[in-house]
């Protein structure tokens, strides 16, 4: 028996990062544990989520994993990520339980010492697309909004796909939720800062202020030299000093919050290639796992 058929979606790969997918899981679902105690809502989230994200049947697919919770980043700011929480108890024990699982079913896994998971999806984005793939990155995180195609864009499409509220995400989505289009997401996270990551900014330049800005100067440049001008109408007083006062800041956190996209990775889309999963394994790893209504869910509408 398989779980999967065998149609492609010609020319299209599929980007996981793991780590918001993880945490999204193990937020959103009750506490699940096995009869030795340990804890599975990630593991099962995790598992239903990637059997519905490999029904769409891409050509390509791969899960991208943080290598550690140090990066280049840490040598730019000290204080980079310095606020992060450690790894909720119940969650530790499950990360290595989903990588099992990811590659029980098949899929290949990377990460990159020094660098995020969201540089190295930067750069299998970068190297696809070149190959003249289209891709999709499960998440809904804006650190990678960034590399969203811009509207109109006649070459494959970069476009992301939150597995929660099952909905795409281009361009105009990326408009409507923060104002700007992803070309510039970089200049805006610039002038507004992060406070999950710890990414300074502009003290008192949020969401809507910074939109307002690119859309009148169009980069974090030309703002930060249209501030050291006298009077701009369109600033606002302390709006106009604290881009002069902290526009060094304004620099380092764009440094902060620019992917990298020329990580050294393996490209082999062979080794990318979705491959049907071993029935048998996936069903003895749902077994063990004691996850017996999404087993049945999986095989049982394979049988239907």
């Amino acid at each position: 028996m398989v779980i999967f058929s065998r149609g492609k979606c010609a020319g299209m790969m599929m980007i996981i990062d793991v780590s918001g997918w993880v945490y999204g899981h193990f937020f959103a679902l009750p506490a699940m544990t096995k009869s030795d105690g340990t804890p599975v809502n990630a593991v099962h989230g995790c598992v239903s989520s990637l059997w519905k994200i490999m029904q769409g049947n891409p050509e390509h697919i791969l899960a991208v994993f943080d290598a550690s919770r140090r990066s280049f980043r840490h040598d730019l700011y000290a204080e980079y990520k310095a606020n992060r929480q450690p790894t909720p108890p119940d969650l530790g024990p499950q990360l290595p339980i989903i990588r099992r699982a990811i590659e029980t079913f098949g899929v290949h896994c990377v990460s990159a010492d020094n660098y995020e998971a969201d540089d190295v999806i930067a750069t299998y984005t970068r190297l696809a697309t070149e190959a003249e793939h289209s891709v999709t990155i499960i998440s809904c995180d804006k650190d990678l909004m960034q590399l969203v195609s811009p509207p109109d864009w006649d070459g494959p499409i970069v476009e992301m796909y939150d597995p929660r509220q099952l909905k795409t995400i281009g361009p105009y989505e990326v408009q409507a939720k923060w104002g700007v289009f992803p070309s510039q997401m970089i200049d805006f996270q610039a002038l507004m800062g992060d406070a999950s990551d710890n990414v300074p900014g502009v003290k008192s330049v949020g969401q809507k202020t910074a939109a307002k800005l690119l859309k009148e100067y169009k980069t974090l440049e030309a703002i930060l030299e249209a501030a050291q001008e006298m009077h701009q109408p369109n600033m606002g007083k302390s709006v106009q000093s604290n881009l002069n006062i902290y526009s060094d800041m304004a620099r380092l956190s764009k440094k902060l919050v620019t992917l990298k996209n020329d990580v050294e990775v393996e490209f082999d889309l062979e080794k990318l290639r979705c491959k049907l999963p071993d029935s048998a394994a996936v069903s003895e790893f749902l077994r063990e796992m004691e996850l017996v209504t999404l087993h049945d869910e999986i095989f049982g509408q394979v049988a239907a």
